[in-house]
Protein backbone atom coordinates (compact mmCIF):
# COMPACT_ATOMS: atom_id res chain seq x y z
CA UNK A 1 0.00 0.00 0.00
CA UNK A 2 1.05 3.52 -0.86
CA UNK A 3 0.42 6.21 1.20
CA UNK A 4 -2.06 7.96 -0.72
CA UNK A 5 -3.92 4.44 -0.04
CA UNK A 6 -3.25 4.71 3.68
CA UNK A 7 -4.34 8.09 3.93
CA UNK A 8 -7.27 7.63 2.26
CA UNK A 9 -8.05 4.03 3.79
CA UNK A 10 -9.71 5.97 6.77
CA UNK A 11 -11.92 8.40 5.26
CA UNK A 12 -13.23 6.20 2.54
CA UNK A 13 -14.66 3.52 4.89
CA UNK A 14 -16.32 6.17 7.25
CA UNK A 15 -18.01 7.99 3.98
CA UNK A 16 -18.84 4.41 2.73
CA UNK A 17 -20.38 3.74 6.18
CA UNK A 18 -22.37 6.97 5.94
CA UNK A 19 -23.68 6.38 2.37
CA UNK A 20 -23.95 2.59 3.07
CA UNK A 21 -25.30 1.78 6.49
CA UNK A 22 -24.45 -1.89 6.94
CA UNK A 23 -23.29 -1.30 10.26
CA UNK A 24 -23.77 1.01 12.95
CA UNK A 25 -19.63 2.01 13.85
CA UNK A 26 -17.70 4.53 14.81
CA UNK A 27 -14.20 3.78 13.56
CA UNK A 28 -12.35 4.87 16.52
CA UNK A 29 -9.69 2.79 18.82
CA UNK A 30 -11.82 2.72 22.13
CA UNK A 31 -14.80 1.35 20.03
CA UNK A 32 -12.52 -0.88 18.08
CA UNK A 33 -10.69 -2.39 21.36
CA UNK A 34 -14.13 -2.47 23.06
CA UNK A 35 -15.84 -4.82 20.38
CA UNK A 36 -12.80 -7.06 20.28
CA UNK A 37 -12.96 -7.30 24.61
CA UNK A 38 -16.70 -8.20 24.45
CA UNK A 39 -16.71 -10.67 21.00
CA UNK A 40 -13.47 -10.55 18.90
CA UNK A 41 -15.97 -12.75 16.33
CA UNK A 42 -18.41 -10.03 16.35
CA UNK A 43 -15.74 -7.32 16.33
CA UNK A 44 -14.20 -8.77 12.75
CA UNK A 45 -17.79 -8.92 11.68
CA UNK A 46 -18.67 -5.59 11.95
CA UNK A 47 -15.09 -4.35 10.68
CA UNK A 48 -15.36 -6.52 8.05
CA UNK A 49 -18.59 -4.77 7.47
CA UNK A 50 -17.54 -1.08 7.41
CA UNK A 51 -14.38 -2.31 5.64
CA UNK A 52 -17.09 -3.27 2.51
CA UNK A 53 -18.95 -0.12 2.85
CA UNK A 54 -15.38 1.88 2.23
CA UNK A 55 -14.53 -0.48 -0.84
CA UNK A 56 -18.05 -0.13 -2.18
CA UNK A 57 -18.14 3.63 -1.76
CA UNK A 58 -14.78 3.11 -3.45
CA UNK A 59 -16.29 0.93 -6.71
CA UNK A 60 -19.06 3.37 -7.37
CA UNK A 61 -16.77 6.62 -7.54
CA UNK A 62 -13.35 5.15 -9.19
CA UNK A 63 -14.98 4.66 -12.72
CA UNK A 64 -16.40 8.90 -13.01
CA UNK A 65 -13.53 10.07 -11.46
CA UNK A 66 -11.11 8.51 -13.83
CA UNK A 67 -13.43 9.69 -16.51
CA UNK A 68 -13.07 13.09 -15.33
CA UNK A 69 -9.57 13.12 -14.51
CA UNK A 70 -8.61 11.63 -17.73
CA UNK A 71 -10.95 14.78 -19.84
CA UNK A 72 -9.66 17.27 -17.04
CA UNK A 73 -5.76 16.11 -18.28
CA UNK A 74 -6.12 14.56 -21.59
CA UNK A 75 -5.29 18.89 -22.87
CA UNK A 76 -2.30 19.24 -20.26
CA UNK A 77 -1.00 16.09 -22.10
CA UNK A 78 -1.58 17.06 -25.42
CA UNK A 79 0.33 20.35 -24.74
CA UNK A 80 2.83 19.06 -23.29
CA UNK A 81 3.26 16.49 -25.64
CA UNK A 82 3.42 19.11 -28.25
CA UNK A 83 5.74 21.08 -26.69
CA UNK A 84 8.00 17.76 -26.52
CA UNK A 85 7.99 17.18 -29.96
CA UNK A 86 8.57 20.85 -31.08
CA UNK A 87 11.64 20.70 -28.62
CA UNK A 88 13.00 17.42 -30.27
CA UNK A 89 13.21 19.13 -33.98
Amino acid sequence: MGPLHLVLYIPFIDLGLQVFPLTTFNLSLSEVTDLFKRDWQMALKTIWLANLAGILLWLVLAGPLTLLFYFLLLPVVRKLLKRKIVLED
